[in-house]
């Protein structure tokens, strides 16, 4: 059946100018979310009278656009080669009468049942040899019956809605990564993709990548515990490899059929901040350079122990975003909608809790926003049973986080164009990232180190208001780094030769560069000999002979430099090298065992800093309040400045007072985020502030301060709420 679309059927929907409406908007299933219906492709359960209810109720919520789609294969395509889209024909129109926009779902990670009695080895596999559970994603890309059929159906389902008015975007499968569903219920790790078309791809890919060089691949492939480290570092890769060219493939699939909408899909941040990153195979960087927008999604309560309140993984999920998204916007396309806990897929609680003060909600809405995000989407309208992700009961009843909802909706109306135009700030500092050290900690069974020592010089320098990127190794090796001023890179376990040499071309080139415990370990081979690797103890003029384990490892500052006092003392948190400074060298520090604890290396114009010890992770860990104040003078030193300087708060209320700053051609757009209980009143000085300005609340419009240069300016922020300024020079 072709779907003709003519100005005449959707009277109503009007498409505004490109780049002048902020999407917010919900994720909805009129088909009944599949997890909760019996069985997959059975037919819909939700009548035509309530999902048309549904969508009337959406759009008086405030929400102009619906992520709809996502799991439609079984029912667009029941049989092979037979279409039938009459119901989301219906549901897209509806949204055009009601002037709603749709981000499209491509399904092809939820077949039909017929595609699995096609192809009965397709399914993933996992280390045990057991096939995925029916969810997603459950065909293995890796073969070619998925490819065939998935380019079929991408085919017809393009072809049909391409020219449909409410479409902004597609966005192509969910959270793509490999999901160890049963993890909880075996008590071990679970891992894919295990099946015999992907082991035989492996093998072809070592030999493309290596030649004669390749390692050996044991059959069958072993446990990762017993995996040689090397084999395991490449097994990890491809899979990650796997994934996202299985992303790029299905929007190569989608251009010939539509080259006019970009493609998306949900990156999930806290994945890249949590154990799990080896396991899940989900590459965050490579999977947002295939995409024509980047797409996230964040659950503050998937990340953080504390109750679901304010985490710093919140922040570093989001600047996380903003990096991969290289200062354009970027697609919010899940977060959640209420305070409450338990009922979850895999939640072993049993019925929903409240764990939090509702107004959350609106800090965990505005923080993307913040942070650059063109939309933010939650999950979901409605579910079939009460889960903690609904905003309608089953019943079709509001809960109350509705009221919160349209009470941010009505702000974002307001201010649609202003935040729609505004980007982030460029970022002085960076922090590396390393996909083989993850996986190599994660086969030492110390995932949580890297993840630690990340998170620790995030939350310093956060929490001091510098604003930090994340920067990948890949990233670094295109020259990436010399837009920063400092790059810090905690618990480097890994250093391939080509980021040895763009670390070296960063430091001559005047760039400042920090390092820490295990740094350059192993070469990308996990080859072990000179530590550091790949000759850089040519540039870092220091040598690393042993790494022991010591708690809180003491350290002095024995030459002055920078802030840092003469006899200032520090604390690692669990290891301590054995450091020969070499020649040229300069010692900023020593253990009390006298050796070296700070070497200082002056090469070029720029200055590479290690710390025998991991200093990150004593913040991170132990809050030990002098290894942040060694990152913040380090940053400093290299011309890192904070975005925003904050008085008159307590501490714990400062921390919790969240703010950032975007700008547009003609002003500055502040955001103050605050997760206290209490109201709070900063004095705040502006970096960027231009001379003569006016600071206007966004929302009230009002004048409430008018600055000369330098000059600093008091506020207000209520409790669980957000405060949004406009920072603009005096005509």
């Amino acid at each position: 059946m072709v779907h003709m679309y003519t100005n005449n059927s959707f009277s109503n929907f009007k498409r505004k100018k490109k780049g002048g409406e902020f999407f917010y908007g919900v994720a909805y299933y009129p088909e009944g979310w599949p997890f909760i219906i019996s069985g997959y492709g059975h037919p819909p359960k939700i009548t035509d009278s309530e999902w048309l209810t549904d969508l009337e109720n959406i759009k008086k919520a405030g929400f102009n656009v619906i992520r709809v789609c996502e799991f439609s294969w079984p029912i667009i395509e029941p049989e092979p080669d037979v279409y039938d889209f009459e119901l989301y024909d219906k549901v897209l129109d509806k949204c055009a009468d009601l002037g709603i926009y749709v981000i499209l779902g491509v399904d092809t990670l939820n077949p039909p049942e017929w595609f699995f009695e096609m192809y009965p080895d397709a399914w993933l596999i996992n280390n045990m040899g057991q096939r995925t559970i029916r969810e997603w994603p459950s065909p293995c890309f890796s073969h070619p019956g998925f490819r065939e059929r998935s380019a079929k159906y991408i085919k017809n389902f393009i072809s049909h809605y391409k020219d449909h008015p409410t479409i902004v975007a597609y966005q192509v499968d969910n959270e793509p990564a490999h999901h160890p569903r049963r993890r909880k219920i075996i008590g071990r790790e679970e891992l894919y993709c295990y099946c015999t078309y992907c082991v035989n791809r492996f093998k072809k890919w070592l030999r493309d990548k290596y030649g004669d060089d390749a390692p050996y691949v044991p059959d069958p492939l072993p446990e990762f515990e017993f995996f040689p480290a090397w084999l395991w570092v490449e097994w990890r890769l491809f899979n990650e490899e796997t994934i996202v060219n299985k992303i790029k493939w299905i929007k190569e699939q989608i251009k010939k059929w539509d080259r006019n909408h970009p493609v998306t899909t949900n990156i999930m941040m806290h994945v890249a901040f949590s154990n799990e990153y080896s396991a899940m195979a989900h590459d965050v960087w490579s999977l947002a350079e295939v995409l024509d927008e980047v797409g996230m999604d964040y659950y503050s309560s998937l990340t953080d122990e504390k109750e679901l309140n304010y985490s710093i993984r919140d922040s570093a999920a989001y600047s996380l975003a903003r990096s991969l998204a290289k200062g354009e916007k970027f697609y919010c396309l899940e977060i959640q909608p209420t305070t409450l806990r338990g009922q979850g897929w895999w939640s072993d609680e049993k019925g929903l809790r409240e764990v939090g003060d509702p107004r959350l909600v609106r800090l965990w809405t505005w923080r993307p926003v913040a942070y650059g995000a063109k939309s933010v989407v939650y999950w979901v309208w409605k579910t079939q049973i009460p889960t903690v992700w609904a905003l309608v009961r089953p019943d079709g009843s509001f809960s109350k986080y509705l009221n919160i909802v349209r009470e941010v909706s009505d702000k974002i109306k307001r201010l649609s164009p202003l935040i729609a135009e505004s980007k982030p700030y460029p970022s002085d500092v960076a922090i590396l990232y390393s996909k083989r050290t993850l996986h190599l900690a994660f086969r030492d069974k110390m995932s949580e180190i890297p993840i630690q020592s990340i998170l620790g010089v995030f939350e310093a320098l956060w929490e001091n208001r510098i604003q930090v990127d994340f920067i990948n190794v890949d990233r670094a090796e295109k020259g990436y780094l010399m837009r920063y001023k400092i790059c810090f890179a905690p618990f480097l376990y890994v250093v391939e030769k080509a980021l040895a040499n763009s670390l070296e071309n960063f430091v001559k080139n005047g760039g400042y560069l920090f390092t820490d415990a295990f740094y350059g370990y192993f070469d990308e081979k996990i080859r072990y000999s000179i530590v550091p690797c790949n000759n850089l103890d040519k540039l870092m003029l220091y040598r690393n002979h042993l790494t022991l384990l010591e708690d809180k490892p003491k350290f002095v500052i024995t030459k002055k430099w920078g802030s840092l006092k003469l006899g200032a003392t520090f604390s690692g948190y669990s290891y301590i090298e054995e450091i020969e400074a070499l020649p040229d060298a300069k010692i900023i520090a020593e253990f009390e065992n006298k050796l070296p604890a700070v070497v200082l290396a002056e090469i070029g114009k720029g200055k590479a800093i290690h710390v025998g010890t991991d200093i990150a992770r004593a913040y991170f860990l132990n809050k030990e309040n002098n290894a942040a104040e060694m990152i913040i003078n380090l940053a400093e030193m290299a011309g890192a400045k904070p975005l925003v300087r904050v008085l008159n708060l307590k501490p714990e209320e400062s921390k919790n007072l969240e703010i950032t700053l975007l700008r547009n051609e003609k002003s500055q757009i502040m955001f103050l985020l605050n997760a206290n209980e209490n109201e709070v009143y900063p004095k705040i000085y502006v970096k960027n502030a231009p001379k003569n300005s006016r600071i206007i609340d966004a929302l009230t419009k009002q004048e409430i301060a008018s600055l000369k240069y330098a000059d600093g300016f008091e506020t207000s922020v209520q409790a669980y709420d957000v405060r949004i300024l406009i920072i603009k020079p005096k005509n």
